[in-house]
């Protein structure tokens, strides 16, 4: 059977739309860095762009709702399931006056995006995919100057930048892969939009962060084969544990003590039959 191509769902706004910073501009196909990181991944790999000019993490638009990015993300994912890797790169636009969110709540909005992405994902598709949680390029020195008038201000400066290590927080909260694009180029005309260098830039970042993914997963299919070689995988419940039992419900062994949170697994009774892992909510069970 022919061996079918992962597929990398990129989630974003006018940048990940490839929008020219010029009214009405959008960068050619082979010019944007959706287009650049496929050629660059190959055949073994569909890079999937879902950019949407002026779309928020969370937040309504006035007289546009639809541009709220949890709006239509079940049905986007749906859309291309099954997924391997979920790119999102959003929160430029929740920076700017007529949103008026703070720094934290944009983060507070991105963290939305995560969450629902997971239920949709969890309900649509056998496994979760690799995330990748992109801070995007900050708003430019000469936003005043911008030819997008009265979008941008000083506050939309500021929290651009701000989010950065807010969304890494959130990276390490969820496990997601954390992409820092602070350093993209965007143009000196509307000191918002990636020029093209930008979108080289930020295609090589992302290159880099998926390309480490896989050498992680390819690392652990192969201590997977070496545990089921040498008699069977080890597991451990982590703090990540929020002490829902269904562990308890299915464990053969009856190896489990459940209690005290994070449950403890008793490596001299356990099977090794991975019933754990199946069924935790959180994410909670771990090889070893």
């Amino acid at each position: 059977m022919e061996k079918e191509p992962k597929t990398i769902l990129c989630y974003g706004d006018s940048n990940t739309y490839g929008l020219m910073p010029v009214p009405g501009g959008r960068y050619p196909y082979r010019k944007r860095w959706t287009t650049l990181l496929g050629n660059q991944l190959g055949e073994g790999y569909v890079v999937v762009p879902e950019g949407l000019s002026g779309r928020t993490t969370a937040f309504d638009r006035e007289g546009a709702p639809w541009k709220n990015g949890l709006a239509p993300l079940k049905a986007i994912i749906g859309s291309h399931v099954p997924v391997d890797i979920f790119i999102v790169m959003l929160g430029t636009n929740d920076t700017i006056p007529e949103v008026g969110a703070s720094a934290e709540q944009i983060a507070d909005g991105m963290e939305q995006v995560l969450l629902a992405a997971k239920e949709a994902f969890a309900e649509l598709q056998e496994e979760q995919p690799q995330v990748i949680l992109a801070v995007p390029a900050p708003i430019g020195d000469a936003y005043e100057q911008s030819t997008d008038t009265g979008a941008l201000d000083m506050g939309a400066y500021i929290k651009s930048r701000q989010i950065a290590g807010l969304y890494e927080q959130l990276a390490e909260k969820h496990g997601c892969t954390f992409v820092n694009m602070q350093e993209a180029e965007v143009s000196a005309i509307d000191s918002e939009h990636l020029t093209e260098r930008g979108h080289e830039q930020v295609a090589a970042k992302m290159l880099q962060a998926v390309l480490s993914l896989e050498g992680q997963a390819a690392a652990a299919s192969a201590e997977k084969r070496e545990a089921e070689e040498t008699g069977g995988m080890q597991y451990e419940i982590t703090d990540d544990c929020i002490g829902c039992g269904y562990c308890l419900g299915v464990c053969p062994g009856i190896c489990i003590n459940g209690n005290h949170i994070p449950f403890v697994i008793d490596q001299e009774k356990c099977q090794h039959c991975g019933a754990c892992l199946d069924v935790c909510q959180a994410d909670a069970v771990a090889l070893i």
